[in-house]
This record gives C-alpha cells, sequence and structure tokens, in this order.
C-alpha cells in the first residue's frame, strides 16, 4: 500500500472514529484535525483536496451509522458539529493558498495565465467539492444518514460555508494584488522555473503543515 493510500485509511479510520465515540464538544476540533493532517499528507492540488473530503465524509457516515443509535434529531446537531470541522479546515487550507499564491507572485516578473487560473480554480471550487462529497456520502448511506447528510447539505447551500466565504474573500485579495503590483500574464510557458501552479501547491502544502502544527502540536511529527 502506498503512502497515499496508507494516509486515507487512517484519515477515514480516524473520522470513522470520531464519529462513533466523540462527545459532541470535541467532535468539530477532531474532525478538522484529522482533516487537516490528510490535507497535510497530499499535494495540495484538485484532486488530492477531493480525494480527501470524500474519505473524511465517508468515515464520519460509517461512523454514525455504526455507532449512532438515536433518532434523527439527535444525530443532526452532531453530524453538523463534524461537518464543521472540514469546513474550517478547508477554511484554513483557502488560507494557506491564498499566502502561498501571494508568495508566487511576489517571486516571479511573469507567469502563464492558465496556470494561475488553475490555482484560482482549485481555490474556487472547494466549497462544491464539499458540497459534492456530501452528496456523494449520502446516496451510500442508510436512510438515517442520508436523511441527515441531505438536510445539512441544504443547510450549507442557503446559509453558506466558511470555507465560501474565505473564498470570496482570499480571490478578492488575490485580485487587488495583480492589480497593486501590475503583473502580466504571459501566453505561452515560459522556459524558466516550476509552472506557477505547481509552486502555489507546494509552498500550500507546507503553509497548512505548519498552520496544523500550530493548531494541534501535539500532532507534530
Amino acid at each position: 500500500m502506498s503512502t497515499t493510500e496508507d494516509s486515507s485509511a487512517d484519515a477515514r479510520s480516524e473520522s470513522d472514529e470520531a464519529a462513533a465515540s466523540a462527545d459532541i464538544k470535541d467532535l468539530r476540533e477532531r474532525v478538522r484535525d484529522i482533516t487537516l493532517q490528510a490535507l497535510t499528507r497530499q499535494r495540495l492540488d484538485q484532486e488530492s483536496i477531493r480525494h480527501v473530503l470524500e474519505t473524511v465524509t465517508g468515515g464520519l457516515k460509517d461512523g454514525f451509522t455504526r455507532g449512532f443509535k438515536g433518532s434523527e434529531e439527535e444525530l443532526e446537531p452532531r453530524y453538523k458539529e463534524a461537518i464543521a470541522g472540514v469546513d474550517e479546515a478547508l477554511k484554513k487550507t483557502v488560507q494557506a493558498a491564498r499566502l502561498a499564491t501571494e508568495e508566487a507572485l511576489g517571486e516571479v516578473r511573469e507567469f502563464v495565465d492558465e496556470d494561475l487560473k488553475k490555482s484560482l480554480q482549485s481555490i474556487s471550487s472547494l466549497e462544491q467539492d464539499l458540497l459534492e462529497s456530501l452528496k456523494k456520502t449520502g446516496a451510500e448511506g442508510s436512510t438515517l444518514i442520508k436523511s441527515v447528510i441531505g438536510r445539512v447539505t441544504d443547510h450549507m447551500k442557503t446559509s453558506g460555508t466558511a470555507v465560501g466565504h474565505e473564498t470570496k474573500e482570499a480571490i478578492s485579495q488575490i485580485q487587488d494584488l495583480l492589480a497593486r503590483v501590475g503583473k502580466q500574464g504571459i501566453a505561452n510557458a515560459s522556459d524558466s522555473g516550476r509552472k506557477l501552479s505547481d509552486q502555489i501547491a507546494q509552498v500550500a502544502s507546507g503553509i497548512l503543515s505548519g498552520m496544523a502544527d500550530a493548531i494541534n502540536p501535539q500532532k507534530k511529527g
């Protein structure tokens, strides 16, 4: 089994355990930390983030299905807390991506337009990626968890998410930076250095890892 597969198995198992056993007051923080740790073990690109989301939400579905014996009304606030933890981890991911983008743009004189668009697309799609992972998870769940996931997802669509709000702020700040420094993209790839999107993903991974360690130092190493 590869390192990525090991990490995914760990994240699903940890999410399952958290859903099945954690007190509601600790649930959000536990799920946030599990999601952050899973994200920091992989490259911060769109495909990897989607994989982490499916892994964590799948583990939560398994844990609640297996370990919760109450009613829908009792389950819903617990599930909301768990997903709020995932949402908070994604908010941190957007913050890391914004900082990495700003750092990268400060170091390059020119960049490929498509590379920057690719990086911004990875940021701007995170809320939808979360909602899609919930939709997929709900379709695979029991009647009880499916009903709860459906209501929570509908509520998030209506009221918004932490990652959605952070994304709007991040995109606005990056666009302001571009206008302020007057950088111009170029139509074709430059021969020098890595693609901007690759650089941003690598730097963002390091920044997010530092954020995760600051939030939960005992997880370091």
